[in-house]
């Protein structure tokens, strides 16, 4: 054997072993202290909320995000600071993975790269007077902002849903959006413009109501596809490229940009050889009784723009 080869495989041998150590001591660590583990982490997620986290245990799982470590978080449950009057759980689940930067957790940080949430409840409210049990997400000072850095801990890179229940309920503005999510992979970036993000989805929609009293577009469609999004911090403003995204079964271009400051959107939508009946059948019943009416047999192709300027004024229409 070549000498060169040699002190190649003897490098790679060491690197193997280093890894392996260090995965060890991770295991050990979290194996020997997993009360002080498991404060750690909440303390680190309950950091900037309005409101608290808890659980109810917490189990090593430690081969799932080899060479990381990571721990499974029973009976969580994510309320804000007014829960006792509204009685809505943010989230409720049966069980989340953490998984953590293993010499983090070494020097005496908890530094979380990877969340999947299981068997899990999301239910965001808001009530007729305009407050929701979002504000558990309190914003930063300024000047904790100007100091933050780059690699700050709740940077989460990967972010699952399995079998998760999500529910949008607005009172105020008279919205619900309810899926049942089978799954959702979220891989995410954070540069200095904002961050970027590529979200596979599979979500049954039970609910898609912008005005509950019409009534609700795409119910009992299933969602399936991939979507490239970023948030611009320049533009305050989350875009979503033109991905194919499969609806009731048939494959729509969707893409959008919603400018969170002023409360409105724009959607981008086309979709080829699709029956008339069945892009009415997506509609709100309101919209799509009207339109069943036209006797239109052969497939269609549909190019076209929604424009919202103005959430709340529509949905009181």
């Amino acid at each position: 054997m070549k000498r060169w080869l040699k002190i190649s495989l003897k490098i790679l041998a060491a690197l193997v072993v280093l890894v392996i150590l260090t995965w060890l001591a991770g295991a050990f660590y979290i194996s020997r202290n997993k009360k002080e583990v498991l404060t750690s982490i909440l303390s680190q997620l309950n950091k900037n909320l309005n409101g608290e986290i808890t659980a109810t245990s917490m189990e090593p799982t430690l081969l799932k995000s080899f060479p990381g470590v990571s721990v499974s978080l029973n009976g969580v449950l994510l309320r804000d600071s007014l829960w006792v009057q509204h009685k809505h759980d943010l989230l409720k689940a049966q069980d989340i993975d953490v998984s953590l930067n293993v010499l983090s957790l070494i020097v005496g940080n908890v530094n979380i790269k990877q969340i999947a949430i299981n068997n899990a409840a999301i239910y965001i409210y808001t009530d007729s007077a305009g407050y929701s049990n979002t504000s558990i997400f309190k914003s930063k000072p300024s000047a904790e902002k100007k100091t933050s850095t780059k690699s700050s801990a709740l940077e989460v890179k990967k972010i699952d849903f399995n079998r998760v229940s999500l529910v949008l309920d607005n009172k105020k503005r008279h919205k619900l959006f309810n899926f049942n999510i089978d799954q959702i992979q979220g891989r995410m970036e954070y540069p200095d413009s904002g961050w970027t993000g590529k979200i596979k989805l599979k979500t049954k929609v039970n609910s898609f109501a912008f005005n509950t009293r019409k009534g609700s577009f795409l119910k009992d469609k299933t969602l399936d596809g991939t979507l490239s999004a970023h948030y611009s911090k320049a533009l305050d403003a989350v875009i979503l490229d033109p991905e194919i995204l499969n609806i009731g079964g048939h494959p729509f271009k969707i893409g959008a940009k919603i400018e969170l400051d002023k409360s409105a959107f724009a959607i981008s939508i086309a979709v080829d050889d699709i029956l008339f009946r069945d892009v009415a059948l997506l509609l709100a019943p309101n919209i799509s009784s009207k339109l069943l009416k036209f006797g239109i047999e052969k497939p269609i192709n549909i190019r076209g723009i929604l424009l919202m300027m103005d959430l709340e004024s529509m949905a009181t229409r």
